[in-house]
Formats: structure tokens, C-alpha cells, sequence
């Protein structure tokens, strides 16, 4: 059992600044071994032929045996790997772990099967079947990646439509001429699935060396496996450092108060954030539509929301990119009602010539400390993922347009001109430069180690002539983010529940985060078949509700002039629309927490029509509130329906199988 403060600090350091055994998305030339202790060797192996890069191959050597972590892309690879294994130690490899299933991180397992008989190939249950029912038609699918690489190079434009550049039309050109030597290794393959499963957790004794290997939830696939030396303090992973390390350190924490043997540890920040914005959506919609009573609705709107429930549940970084990008939308707001108090205050009986007097663009707005606040909480999502800088965008726009708005109405001579050479420089310190501040400031703890994940890239990459003075960490720093980001615009294998962002609203393809099914007698089931899920299927009424909604927020926002339409709909810019523009990529419909939201918000603004304001006929509130207290009901009721599949309850399968409405949800 790991024990202690150290213990849990350690890891989460190693959590936060990646580490060396992930997949490397960018160029690797040349082999490379790096000693991490005693024992204990990483192997970073050269790009294949047809360019495609390999996974990385760890090996630790017990007093007793050998236990390997993935078995990279081409057999080549592995018999060389296998070769300097043999010169390390006699000692037989026992275990193989394969820390996912994808090809390039298990391709090998055969050559290994062959050169140590009685070899254990380890993985998660998810990992296990995903291989055994994708891998092997790999062999087969192969030859068509030549095909797309060709079609793709003959029309000059990439898979989003861009035209390639002279140095792109030359990459394609080598992974074609690559595609004949790698099909060739492949044709000798004899592919061999995982054969020693588990569950959350399995624990390993090479001698005199204990190896942890844990499941703590879905990360890049359904079964993503961890490596842990609780002696040694080494973490391993497998395609997980495609992110910044803010929701890493957020999971870590849990994981340090309660250990990292308790699922509720590395759920707690997650669950904690959950929890906070229920309130947060509450006093936002409070501020946003004048009424308490709209307020109390949005909060209960939300709590009984399954996909939010969903994620509140589970260690996953979506939800903290949500919960942070809706903080800085909830500073927005009162930085807007604080800056039009200042403003009308400055200008409160002034006629015209008071107004003149004080200048063609009018007062300042003074100190905006939520406007500051805000760009915080951006840098802290963007931290945590990317794609927060989606909502920077569009926020940003988004706060300029209503001081733009705010100085018209006070009557400002010049507002167009005042809000581009008076608000948007300041917008752009507080809100842009904040933001790239925090972002960098997060990184700390990758600067501080030695062994984070190319962390002396430099040290072999020499700076180009006019560069030398950029500090080595520097480079590496950037080279890492160059990887990142040719991780994710390459990202484009198929899998089973990759999704269109056009079905995300209409919960067109849920994604199912866990599924067993327990046969008789097996974890409670009392009938011949049962499933145990967690189904991260939105409350259907207000998913479909907020896809009619969207369509008269777009009406009150164009036509009505409603700020509040307008800024409902930003939360849909920042969150949703953007993955438009990646639909080729591999993305998942859970994706949408981070707009979940918005589409609450959406949901609750057409009910606020209903009821109307405190003038409204006394007829037309009983019918608003009559509407708002049905639409609750059906929520809460259809949230109780979904439950069991939201929490992983055994439960038969006709019963299941009723709530997957479409077969598009299985």
C-alpha cells in the first residue's frame, strides 16, 4: 500500500510534469536510452519508415524478473529492444504491460511472446478487448493509410482543406516511400492480445521490487493503465501528456488527501468543482436574469443534469476546463455591472456640454479587478486544456462589445472610437496578457524537475544560428508544446465513439465510459444476464430543450438586441462551435461538459420568457411557472431513470438495454 505525504506528493509532481514514458508525437531520429535508476531504463525509439512515430518502451529489472512497459510499433524495434534487455540482465521478461491499445504500443507483443515463453501480457479489461477486436484487422487496414497519404499529397490540401506547404508535400512524400518497408515487418506479425487482465488495480513483485499497475478512470482510451514504483517514486504512462498540467495538479491533490488507493481521491477535485459551480450557475443566472427565483432553477436544472453528474464522478479534465472557464464567465458578468456603475455614476448629471468636457471617448472605467479575475481563471483553463482558449477568444470579444455598448449608452460622443483605442488595449492587458502569464506560471513544476517529459530536448538539440541565448529549458519547453500540438491536429484514428460535434446537442452518441456485464451470481446479478454502466448520456429534456432554445437565443440576440441572449450564445462560441472545425479529428460527444453551462443557461432563458417579468400578467406567470415546474419534473424524473447507468449499477440487461433509446447510444 503506498503510504504517506511524501508518497502522494511525489506522485503528483510526476503527474504534473508528464513524464518519459509517454508516446512522442513529434520527429524522433534517432534511438535513444535514458537510465532513470538503478534497474530501470527508457527506451525513445526512432520514428518507423513511413515516418509514424513509436511508443516508448520502459524496462524494469527485478532481483527476480523483468517487467516491460509496451512493446512499441515496429518488431525491428522490439527484437532491439529485446537484444539490450539480454545484455542488462539474464533475467527472463515475465511481463509485458500494454498501457492501451493502440498499434503503436503493442505491435511488438508477439516478438516478445516469442523470445520469453510463459510471457504475461498485461492490461486493463477494456484495454484487452479493444485490442483483441481492432488490432488484428490492422494488418489488413494498413496499406489504405498509403492510399489516404497519396490522395491527400495528389490534391494538394490536407484533411481540413489547407494547401500543403513544400515542407509538408515532403513529409507525406517520405511516409508514402516508408509505407513498403513497415507493411513488409507487418506481414511476419503474429499478433498477440493481452492474456492477464485487471480491473482497478494489480500489484507486481519482481523481486525485491514492487510494480503498481492501476486504472483510474478513462484518459486517452477507455483503459488506460498506470505504472507506478511506490520505491522508486516513478510513474509511467502511456499517451497521457498531451495536456498542461493544471487539472493534473487539481486530481493530484485529491490524490495527496485521501492516497491514491482511494477512487474518491483522484475524483475529489473533480467532484469538488462539480459541486461549486451548482452554486456558481445559481448566482450567475441570478446576476444575468434579475430573478432569484430563475437562479434557484438554474441551479437545479444543473444538479440534475447527467452529464455534468456524470463527470462530477469521474477524474477527467473536462469538467475542471468548464468549471474555470465558467468562473471567468461569472467575473465577467459582475465586472460588467461594476464597470456600467462606474461609468454611470461619472456621467450622472451631465448634459451635453459635461459630457464634451470630459473628452470625446468619455471617463475611464477605472481598477476592473473581476475583468483581472477573469483572466486568471482563463489562464488556469487554459492550463488545463487547450481548447480554453477558445473561450479566451470569444470572452474577450465578448466583455470589449459591452463596454462598447455601455459607453453608448451613456451617451459618449465617440463610443466606436473609445472602445477600440480606450477599452480594447486594456481588455487585451487584463484579460490576453493574465492569461499567457497564469498559463506559463502553471508550468512551474516541469521547469523544476529534471526528468519531465522532454525536459533536455535541447540538451541534444543544438539552437538554431540567432537563438542561443533562449535558455535550453526554454526550447524544450516549446519543443514539448510543438509535440502537443502535432498530437492533437494529427489526431484522427478511428474508434467507437468518436463523434460529429452536430449530434453533441442531440445526444446523438453518448460516450459510454465503463461497461461490464456480470453473468448469475456475479457481483449481485440475480438473473441470467446483467450490465454495469456509466453512461454519460445528457438529461435528455434539457439537451433537446437547449436545441430549440439555441435558435431563439439567436433571434433575441440578433433582432432583440438581448445582452443576455448574446452572452448565453458566447458560452456556446467558446465551448461548442470550435469543434466544427475539427470534425475529422478523433473527438468524443463528452467533450460537451465544457459548455454544459450554456446549455442549462439556454434552457433556463426560455423559461424566464414563460414566466415573464414582475409586470407580467398574473395569468401568463401561472402558465410560465406552470411550464417551469413540469420542465423540472420530467428533468429530475428522467435523471432518476438514468441513474443506475449513470453510477454503475448492477442491473439486468432487458433493464439496460431500455434506456439505450437509440442504437446509436450502445
Amino acid at each position: 500500500m503506498l503510504r504517506g505525504r511524501e508518497s502522494a506528493t511525489l506522485l503528483l509532481l510526476a503527474l504534473l510534469v508528464s513524464n518519459v514514458f509517454a508516446k512522442d508525437s513529434g520527429k524522433t531520429l534517432e534511438r535513444t536510452v535514458v537510465k532513470l535508476a538503478e534497474g530501470i531504463y527508457t527506451i525513445r525509439h526512432k520514428d518507423a519508415p513511413d515516418t509514424f512515430p513509436q511508443g516508448n518502451t520502459t524496462v524494469i529489472i527485478g532481483d527476480r524478473e523483468v517487467l516491460v512497459v509496451d512493446s512499441c510499433y515496429l518488431p525491428s524495434s522490439a527484437r532491439e529492444d529485446i537484444a539490450e534487455i539480454r545484455r542488462w540482465t539474464n533475467k527472463p521478461v515475465r511481463y509485458l504491460v500494454n498501457t492501451h491499445w493502440h498499434f503503436d504500443h503493442t505491435m511488438g507483443n508477439g516478438t516478445y511472446w516469442e523470445a520469453f515463453p510463459g510471457l504475461n501480457i498485461v492490461a486493463h479489461i477494456e484495454t484487452a478487448r479493444q485490442s483483441s477486436g481492432y488490432n488484428p484487422g490492422w494488418f489488413e487496414r494498413f496499406p489504405k493509410r498509403g492510399d489516404r497519404l497519396k490522395q491527400i499529397l495528389e490534391a494538394g490540401k490536407d484533411g481540413n482543406g489547407k494547401v500543403l506547404t513544400e515542407g509538408e508535400r515532403k513529409e507525406y512524400q517520405d511516409a508514402i516511400a516508408g509505407i513498403a518497408p513497415v507493411q513488409e515487418e507487418f506481414k511476419a506479425i503474429v499478433d498477440r492480445s493481452p492474456n492477464l487482465t485487471f480491473d482497478s488495480e494489480m500489484r507486481i513483485d519482481l523481486g525485491n521490487r514492487e510494480v503498481r499497475i492501476m486504472h483510474l478512470g478513462r484518459g486517452n482510451t477507455a483503459g488506460d493503465a498506470i505504472i507506478f514504483l511506490p520505491k522508486e517514486k516513478i510513474l509511467m504512462t502511456g499517451d497521457l501528456v498531451v495536456h498542461p498540467p493544471v487539472g493534473k495538479w487539481l486530481i493530484g491533490w485529491g490524490e495527496q488527501l485521501f492516497g491514491i488507493d482511494n477512487s474518491f481521491g483522484w475524483r475529489f477535485a473533480v467532484c469538488v468543482m462539480g459541486v461549486l459551480s451548482i452554486f456558481m450557475i445559481g448566482r450567475a443566472a441570478r446576476r444575468l436574469f434579475g430573478s432569484s427565483l430563475l437562479g434557484t432553477v438554474a441551479a437545479l436544472v444543473l444538479a440534475f443534469e447527467g452529464h455534468h453528474f456524470v463527470h462530477s464522478r469521474t477524474g477527467l479534465l473536462d469538467l475542471i476546463l468548464m468549471f474555470w472557464a465558467f468562473a471567468a464567465f461569472c467575473f465577467l458578468l459582475i465586472d460588467r455591472d461594476q464597470s456600467r456603475k462606474i461609468l454611470a455614476r461619472k456621467v450622472a448629471g451631465l448634459d451635453r456640454a459635461g459630457l464634451t468636457a470630459l473628452g470625446p471617448w468619455g471617463p475611464s472605467t477605472g481598477w476592473r479587478p473581476w475583468r483581472l479575475a477573469a483572466g486568471v481563471c482563463l489562464g488556469l483553463a487554459c492550463g488545463t486544456k487547450w481548447s480554453g482558449a477558445y473561450f479566451l477568444v470569444v470572452f474577450g470579444l465578448m466583455t470589449v462589445l459591452w463596454d462598447m455598448g455601455a459607453r453608448r449608452a451613456v451617451g459618449i460622443t465617440r463610443w466606436k472610437t473609445a472602445w477600440l483605442v480606450k477599452d480594447t488595449p486594456l481588455a487585451l492587458l487584463w484579460m490576453v496578457g493574465t492569461t499567457v502569464v497564469v498559463y506559463c506560471l502553471s508550468w512551474w513544476g516541469w521547469f523544476a524537475t529534471e526528468i519531465g517529459y522532454n525536459r533536455h530536448w535541447a540538451d541534444t538539440h543544438p539552437a538554431d544560428p540567432g537563438w542561443g541565448w533562449v535558455p535550453d529549458s526554454v526550447r524544450s519547453w516549446w519543443n514539448y508544446h510543438a509535440q502537443i500540438l502535432e498530437f492533437h491536429t494529427h489526431l484522427t484514428s478511428d474508434h467507437p465513439y468518436k463523434t460529429n460535434p452536430w449530434s453533441w446537442l442531440i445526444q446523438g452518441r453518448p460516450t459510454s465510459f465503463f461497461y461490464e456485464g456480470p453473468k448469475q451470481g456475479e457481483q449481485g446479478c440475480l438473473v441470467e444476464s446483467c450490465s454495469k454502466a456509466i453512461s454519460s448520456i445528457g438529461t435528455p429534456s434539457i439537451w433537446w430543450g437547449a436545441t430549440l432554445a439555441v435558435f431563439v437565443l439567436l433571434f433575441m440576440w440578433a433582432l432583440r438586441r438581448d445582452w443576455r441572449a448574446g452572452a448565453i450564445l458566447a458560452g456556446f462560441m467558446g465551448g461548442y462551435v470550435p469543434w466544427f472545425l475539427l470534425g475529422d479529428r478523433t473527438i468524443y460527444s463528452f467533450y460537451a461538459v465544457a459548455f454544459v453551462p450554456y446549455v442549462v443557461l439556454a434552457c433556463v432563458y426560455v423559461l424566464g420568457l414563460f414566466i415573464g417579468g414582475p409586470s407580467a400578467r398574473p395569468v401568463r406567470r401561472k402558465v410560465g411557472l406552470g411550464i417551469t415546474g413540469a420542465f423540472l419534473v420530467l428533468e429530475i424524473v428522467l435523471f432518476a431513470f438514468f441513474w443506475p447507468i449513470y453510477t454503475a449499477q448492477v442491473v439486468p440487461y432487458s433493464f439496460w438495454s431500455a434506456h439505450m433509446w437509440f442504437p446509436s447510444w450502445i
